[in-house]
């Protein structure tokens, strides 16, 4: 949890470099993506760092059939 939880610290620290106020949310939701999966499944996910998933697009939708 502190590794997925460092990567998204340093995700904000460099949005924030632009822009004076962020959306939180997609952030938490990517790290916390990550954290599920590497401690429920066992494998290794980067969706803090891949940028457009499939999967994730699906979550923000709210429509898990398509993936």
């Amino acid at each position: 949890m502190n590794e997925k939880s460092d990567i998204m610290i340093k995700n904000l620290k460099t949005k924030m470099k632009n822009h004076k106020s962020i959306e939180i949310q997609k952030f938490i939701t990517l790290c916390a993506l990550d954290i599920i999966v590497e401690t429920a499944m066992g494998a290794t996910a980067d969706f803090q760092s891949a940028g457009d998933n499939d999967y994730v697009n699906a979550i923000y939708s709210g429509n898990f059939l398509n993936l």
